[in-house]
């Protein structure tokens, strides 16, 4: 049984690093991203995802996305900061995803509370 256990563990591990290599390949994870976004490195990463999903539902044949321009389109206000981290505030942008030789830019909402950041992604624009 506890053999059993190790050779599963063995490949679901040995899958997920597969499966993460391919998304790799198919979405440019690759932080920071080009452009003028104010968000840090970590933020921005955790809002990719989000993003692709919402332009993969768009097109759902294609397989590869990056990211090719950030920019600022609603200013930051009530913005606080602690040392070179946002502590409180909310901003929007617009982030340019390229997907299989066409473009769409996506509204993203960043507001921060707290500890907690939270993103929004528009979708139905």
């Amino acid at each position: 049984m506890k053999k059993y256990l190790i050779i599963s563990l063995g490949l679901i591990l040995g899958l997920s690093v597969y499966t993460f290599a391919n998304a790799a390949e198919m979405f440019d994870l690759k932080v920071p991203l080009k452009g003028s976004s104010i968000a840090n490195p970590d933020v921005q990463r955790s809002a990719l995802p989000e993003v692709y999903a919402t332009v993969s539902a768009k097109s759902p044949a294609c397989r590869e996305f990056s990211i090719t321009d950030t920019r600022v389109t609603v200013e930051p206000t009530d913005l606080q900061m602690d040392g070179n981290d946002y502590v409180g505030g909310h901003w929007s942008e617009s982030w340019t995803v390229n997907y299989c030789g066409y473009s769409m830019d996506v509204p993203v909402d960043f507001i921060i509370e707290k500890d907690t950041t939270r993103i929004n992604v528009q979708k139905g624009f």
